[in-house]
């Protein structure tokens, strides 16, 4: 089962035949050693089987538009690539990390290396670098921003390298694919030639309650409880976060009103943009005169070490934009007072 992954599927989408679940761990890739490096050759020599998805992929990024998402992820495996388009910005894509993967399925230090090799970006967990002024430019997973004009065949030639070179995918049908949008509307690609993830039902009861457990623990507030929307909220410095369990797909999900009574406009809806390019563990909207940010982890399986640490990142992040947001565009912090714009709209 992957991560993040789930929010989705209908079963629409066209299945590929897929080797037996006991074949030989073939990745079907050629490689090269480097004997002085140890690390396989930039180049190697692809499979018909894996060049010929590489072209559909490229095809299908394409026509990801801005706020969709596509999940492609191994079968019965919390290992992933996903995509975010980015619309004017581009595209985003990140690959699982050891800080998403159970004991079983951690990177070695030579995956770990050949995906830095291979260009992507080591995962940024520096709060203090989310908070600075310059922004993030970084995620919790392995990750790379990929401005326009994008290189689909360069995309999506690292993603059949990722699968097959480091996490050892011996066929594209050995992968399934989640696809949905930012208000979590479920779409098909068939086009891509991979069968759309089946999700198992969760135990949705147990998940609420070890989710409430953790909060209670981390807050120590014994007596905490959802509210009547199916929140936990807690105060985090400036900013209210709002915690709760979604079934489908089974997922936890960090809001934050961060600035009210604001009106929308052209410089708003830029910087929005701006910030949802450089953040991509979270996700910036303006709805009802509220500027909103939210973000999603997976909640199977469920791990409150990633819970804690995902909400503490996304709080610090929260807590200091929503002043800075109230300084630029005016409105009202969660905690505090008016604040007169300093853009006009």
């Amino acid at each position: 089962m992957s991560v993040f992954v789930i929010k989705f599927m209908n079963n629409q989408a066209v299945a590929v035949a897929r080797p037996h679940p006991q074949a030989p761990p073939s990745t079907g890739v050629v490689m090269t050693i480097h004997a002085e490096a140890g690390i396989p050759d930039s180049k190697p020599n692809i499979s018909p089987v894996w060049a010929q998805f590489a072209q559909r992929l490229s095809s299908v990024l394409q026509g990801l538009l801005e706020d969709q998402y596509l999940v492609i992820s191994a079968k019965q495996s919390n290992l992933y690539i996903q995509f975010a388009g980015q619309g004017f910005y581009g595209l985003l894509m990140e690959t699982i990390s050891n800080q998403y993967l159970s004991e079983t399925e951690q990177l070695d230090d030579s995956q770990i290396d050949m995906l830095v090799y291979l260009g992507w970006n080591k995962p940024t967990d520096d709060l203090e670098a989310e908070k600075n002024e310059q922004g993030p430019d970084g995620s919790p997973n392995f990750y790379i921003n990929n401005p326009k004009p994008v290189s689909f065949d360069a995309v999506a030639e690292l993603t059949v390298k990722t699968f097959s070179q480091v996490h050892k995918i011996p066929h594209p049908g050995y992968l399934e694919y989640d696809a949905f949008d930012s208000d979590d509307n479920i779409f098909t690609v068939p086009g891509l030639g991979l069968k759309q993830a089946t999700k198992h039902p969760s135990n949705h009861k147990k998940m609420r309650q070890d989710l409430l457990r953790t909060i209670r623990g981390f807050t120590g507030i014994s007596d905490l409880k959802y509210d009547q929307n199916g929140n936990i909220g807690i105060r985090s410095g400036s900013v209210v976060t709002f915690i709760r369990y979604k079934e489908k797909p089974p997922s936890i999900r960090f809001h934050s009103p961060l600035v009210s009574e604001v009106k929308e406009g052209p410089e708003l809806f830029a910087r929005l943009n701006e910030l949802n390019s450089r953040i991509g563990c979270m996700h910036f909207f303006h709805r009802n005169y509220t500027i909103v940010a939210i973000s999603d982890i997976p909640a199977a399986p469920f791990n409150a070490r990633h819970v804690l640490q995902s909400l503490k990142t996304f709080s610090s992040i929260a807590d200091g934009l929503d002043e800075v947001l109230a300084v630029e565009f005016g409105g009202k912090t969660a905690f505090g007072k008016p604040v007169s714009t300093i853009i006009k709209q």
